[in-house]
């Protein structure tokens, strides 16, 4: 319950003192802003607030649109996909991420700034540009994930398979949930 004090006492026999937080306060593990429910606003705030000030550098220094485009990926896109897989981005949050951190950039970049979203996401194969949508890499990073680490004794294959268990017993399957026929 929020507000308890709990005792865990350690392999050594010294004690650890546990303060029980509010579900609905965030807390920054690991470089991801996450509470209990799930929601990611505050990670999403931070984030943000975080690339703020490079992007306002970025937009009032003279540099040349080839060097933003590099800087975008290697520095403001890796530090957004990092998390990615921990995420749990809708589309309205990917939108709200591609329009705080990626538009501001475009006129830079040497684009125009109401350049359509979705020629701009778009592989370069398919005559897009090649900016990540961060909703669709989000998807990807959890199937990505997933694959990764199901089947392995790792920290993150636990976590997987005691959400899976969790939803098994919440949609009262007996089976396992990945092998249902979802459609519809």
């Amino acid at each position: 319950t929020e507000g308890s004090i709990y005792t865990i006492k350690g392999d050594d026999g010294r004690g650890c003192n546990i303060h029980s937080l509010p579900l609905s306060e965030a807390n920054k593990t690991m470089g991801v802003w996450q509470n209990m429910p799930g929601d990611n606003t505050h990670h999403i705030q931070k984030l943000i607030e975080s690339h703020a000030p490079t992007i306002t550098r970025i937009i009032n220094s003279n540099i040349s649109p080839r060097i933003v485009w590099k800087g975008f990926f290697g520095a403001i896109w890796s530090s957004i996909q990092y998390g990615l897989p921990s995420y749990a981005l809708t589309e309205k949050k990917g939108a709200q991420l591609f329009s705080k951190i990626f538009r501001p950039l475009f006129n830079v970049m040497g684009l125009h700034r109401t350049f359509p979203t979705t020629v701009a996401t778009l592989l370069v194969k398919y005559m897009g540009l090649g900016i990540p949508d961060p909703y669709i890499e989000c998807s990807i990073a959890h199937v990505e994930t997933f694959i990764t680490h199901m089947g392995s004794k790792t920290l993150t294959s636990g976590f997987i398979t005691y959400s899976l268990q969790l939803l098994q017993i919440e949609m009262c399957f007996t089976k396992n949930v990945l092998k249902y026929d979802y459609d519809m």
